[in-house]
């Protein structure tokens, strides 16, 4: 199915993406706030054009919710688990908003302080107690492996 060129780009206007699980589990955790935080940081930031927030379905890894996924085109998903509302507002002002402003080519280095809430897709992977699972590749949860 191939979306209308208008639709198109309409969505190729936006340079980031916030995937928000808005499923049972990140939704009876805090998910709602996390989004209304969101909206109002892309507002206070003035990203309304560049920055798109996506309420959406389950992303597999019910234990580690509320998730956040972050895409910047040219940048490496990253994937923030475990979220509290101002943290989520945080990760606009100090990955969001920063990652932005790089030219092409150019790679954003997600701050330190965010290390235990999040993983780089592609590149560390998240673990049922928070630890590296890099040998397989895949997360532990609900009983099965799931890949980023």
């Amino acid at each position: 199915m191939r979306l209308p060129r208008t639709k198109n780009a309409d969505l190729d206007r936006f340079r980031c993406t916030i995937y928000c699980c808005h499923s049972t589990g990140c939704k009876s955790s805090g998910s709602d706030d996390i989004i209304s935080l969101l909206q109002d940081a892309i507002e206070e930031y003035d990203l309304k054009d560049k920055v798109r927030i996506v309420a959406a379905g389950c992303m597999g890894l019910c234990a580690q919710g509320p998730l956040m996924r972050v895409e910047i085109k040219g940048q490496k998903d990253v994937l923030y688990k475990r979220l509290e509302p101002l943290i989520a507002r945080l990760v606009v002002a100090e990955h969001v908003v920063p990652a932005l402003k790089l030219e092409d080519g150019e790679t954003f280095e997600i701050p330190e302080f965010f290390a235990a809430a999040c993983s780089v897709a592609g590149f560390a992977f998240l673990y049922e107690a928070g630890k590296s699972c890099v040998e397989t590749g895949r997360t532990h949860g609900s009983g099965r492996h799931s890949r980023i």
